[in-house]
């Protein structure tokens, strides 16, 4: 019922290892008496605990310590100015009133867990660095969960997810976490799947989403518990009721080895699917590329099946940066760098055989440097009568002086008609013969 403040001056620091408890009320804040301070949490076993309302917007906050939200009721609500709030250390939420944190920016790189039946409501992204995110009850954001480094995880439900850097994780051991809204992994991102039985969520990990998944980036399957899956098996890893598109990179895909058996990734329109089929997928190899500068060159993609008699398609999976790649239906791959590029490149070719299975080689790129020829401008020199012009600079293009740091001398290649052109401390210097004036023009 009643308010009950405890007003900072500055920067507050809250070291050593004890606690600092609020009630069950709404109306508990800690805040700052002047705005513009912090709440430093710098006592690694140092605790705040219960409800009510830290900053009250009126500070930022960087968390060393453990904050929890731990209330029946009300919920514990982080509440800072443009400052924001900056985790590094431990978010709880494990009570029935659930942490809060409200509008400025928030980033975490320590631990944050949500128990079962508790609740994280952020209003803005929810952005992650690093640490890990353990849900086992519900995580939403009204912007985005920006995964950008550290792990996700959890039995729980979360709202849209942005992952470019990090790794989802289902469950602790096997589980499900749901996303309530879409799901994008990008080139960074990967998705981690463990299978220890064919039961989802009790012996397998899945991720369900109600939206749409936008798939790219890595995903890594591991077995547990001793479980070998047999040919025929199969396990939905991801289901998203929107839609399904793009494809994880190949590249970045590792799947356990089944001795004579091999996992098989099936995409449907809403589901990505492991099934375990009879066989060994290609171990590509290709020999490096070396060419000069400017100057197209060729390689070939070996499948190294160890299944006979299958047959092979190849792909360029991943791009070259400084050039373009291409292969053909033989396998033959042709590399063109850009235009004066010099230096290291990579791509990699992806080989499917006639089951499904695939193999990828990433092939190198050496672009020997070229000393290209300069390209001289057009000079004006203009003068008296009788008299030697000063000196003019000439003007050159040349993309090596970057790279090469080439440097230029200067020759007269015809004279003028009118005159004598010569070249002083690489400047031009143009004389008119005696009583000339008008127009002349040589070249160099």
């Amino acid at each position: 019922g009643s308010l009950t403040n405890l007003f900072y001056s500055g920067n507050m620091s809250i070291g050593g290892t004890g606690k600092l408890v609020m009630s069950d009320s709404i109306n508990n804040r800690i805040m700052a008496a002047n705005p513009g301070g912090y709440i430093l949490t710098n006592g690694a076993g140092h605790t705040i605990q219960g409800a009510g309302n830290l900053l009250f917007n009126t500070g930022g906050m960087v968390n060393k310590g453990i904050i929890i939200a731990d209330q029946p009721k009300n919920p514990l609500i982080i509440d800072p100015d443009a400052k924001g709030v900056v985790n590094r250390g431990k978010l709880i939420a494990r009570g029935l009133g659930g942490l809060q944190i409200y509008f400025g920016p928030f980033t975490t790189s320590g631990q944050v867990s949500v128990a079962a039946k508790s609740t994280l409501n952020r209003k803005g992204d929810y952005t992650q660095t690093g640490g890990v995110t353990i849900v086992n009850g519900a995580l939403t954001a009204t912007g985005l969960i920006q995964l950008q480094g550290g792990m996700l995880k959890g039995n729980g439900t979360v709202s849209s997810v942005n992952n470019t850097g990090g790794g989802v994780a289902p469950g602790i051991a096997a589980g499900i976490l749901h996303v309530n809204g879409n799901y994008t992994q990008g080139a960074g991102g990967r998705l981690i799947s463990e299978i220890g039985g064919l039961t989802a969520g009790s012996q397998y990990d899945q991720l369900l989403i109600t939206g749409r998944a936008t798939l790219f980036g890595g995903l890594t399957v591991r077995l547990a518990g001793g479980f070998v899956p047999a040919v025929g098996n199969t396990f939905t890893v991801l289901t998203a009721t929107g839609g399904i598109s793009g494809r994880f990179d190949p590249a970045k895909i590792v799947l356990p080895v089944l001795g004579a058996n091999s996992f098989k990734i099936v995409y449907t329109a809403n589901s990505v699917v492991l099934k375990v089929v009879a066989g060994h997928p290609p171990a590509p190899t290709a020999k490096p590329i070396v060419t000069p500068e400017d100057q197209a060159a060729a390689t070939k993609v070996f499948p190294n099946d160890p299944d006979v008699g299958n047959t092979h398609t190849y792909a360029v999976t991943t791009a070259a940066a400084h050039g373009k790649a291409s292969v053909n239906a033989a396998g033959l791959v042709t590399y063109t760098p850009n235009l004066n590029f010099n230096g290291m490149d990579s791509f990699v070719v992806t080989v499917t055989d006639n089951t499904g299975l695939f193999g990828t080689v990433k092939i190198l790129v050496t672009v020997t440097p070229v000393n290209d020829p300069p390209t001289a401008t057009s000079a004006s020199i203009t003068t008296k009568e009788d008299t030697t012009s000063a000196g003019v600079t000439p003007s050159v293009t040349d993309v090596d002086i970057a790279t090469n740091g080439d440097t230029h001398t200067f020759t007269i290649l015809t004279q003028p008609a009118h005159g004598s052109a010569n070249v002083i401390g690489n400047k031009l210097f143009y004389t008119p013969s005696l009583n000339y004036n008008g127009a002349d023009s040589f070249t160099y």
